[in-house]
């Protein structure tokens, strides 16, 4: 099993599940990664695969865990989701769910962005809207209409039932939660889904998928689930993923 911290911070809700991170294109057929958390980065060194380093912050909640390196499906992912009453997943877009950072300044088309979808996230997202978890894109670029028309191309069935929050002035939060991190873009995408579909959604019933360990902190604080995404240090490669949300409780 992978190491897990026993002590949650007082701060943190007793609610608020692990982040976790795993490999997720090819995957090694090693034992399980073990992390250790504190200034320095966490370095994992998984048999027969290039050296990963997870970053995280010093004072990140230790209910954190760094889970299996191997890789599930998307159908065993949404099977556990719903079997934990997850309803809504946020997923971040650059360096999570496409494998490029455009840093808001893509210059190039919509299909060529098309192609740095990576493939685990476009199995994912229909299978998960299909089984009646809503998703939504959060992010901090302001191209909300080239991913609008990326995800037009990844899913042309779907696209329109996943609102984007991007920061692209179109929208605004009102309410009274956090607008930290990306608790704002969560809350903001709720809204519309509520209102649009009649659903209920929960900090409880919701996933964060994020690359930013500081967007991930932010979400446990604020009890909401979230995994961790990251990539192969020094490594143009998919690195890891969220494809071990099998270790996620409710």
């Amino acid at each position: 099993p992978a190491e897990r911290a026993n002590r949650v911070p007082a701060n943190v809700s007793s609610d608020a599940v692990t982040a976790t991170s795993a490999q997720c294109a090819h995957p090694p057929a090693g034992p399980h990664l073990r992390a250790r958390f504190g200034s320095a980065p966490a370095r994992v060194t998984p048999r027969s695969t290039p050296e990963v380093l997870l970053h995280f912050p010093p004072d990140f909640p230790r209910s954190s865990t760094v889970m299996s390196a191997v890789a599930h499906t998307p159908e065993e992912v949404v099977r556990h989701l719903k079997s934990i009453r997850i309803n809504f997943l946020a997923i971040d877009f650059d360096l999570t769910m496409i494998e490029k950072h455009t840093g808001g300044k893509w210059t190039g088309d919509a299909t060529k962005l098309h192609r740095h979808l990576r493939p685990f996230f476009a199995a994912l997202v229909p299978h998960a809207i299909s089984q009646g978890i809503n998703i939504a894109i959060v992010t901090f670029s302001p191209q909300v209409k080239l991913i609008r028309d990326m995800l037009a191309l990844a899913f042309p069935d779907i696209h329109s039932q996943i609102p984007i929050r991007g920061e692209d002035g179109t929208w605004q939060y009102n309410g009274g939660g956090s607008v930290e991190g990306k608790q704002k873009h969560m809350a903001s995408a709720v809204e519309e889904l509520t209102h649009s579909r009649g659903v209920k959604i929960t900090r409880r019933s919701t996933l964060l998928i994020d690359d930013d360990a500081k967007n991930i902190k932010v979400a446990l604080m604020n009890g909401v689930k979230a995994v961790l995404f990251q990539l192969k240090h020094g490594t143009g490669q998919p690195g890891l993923c969220a494809a071990d949300m099998l270790e996620l409780e409710q």
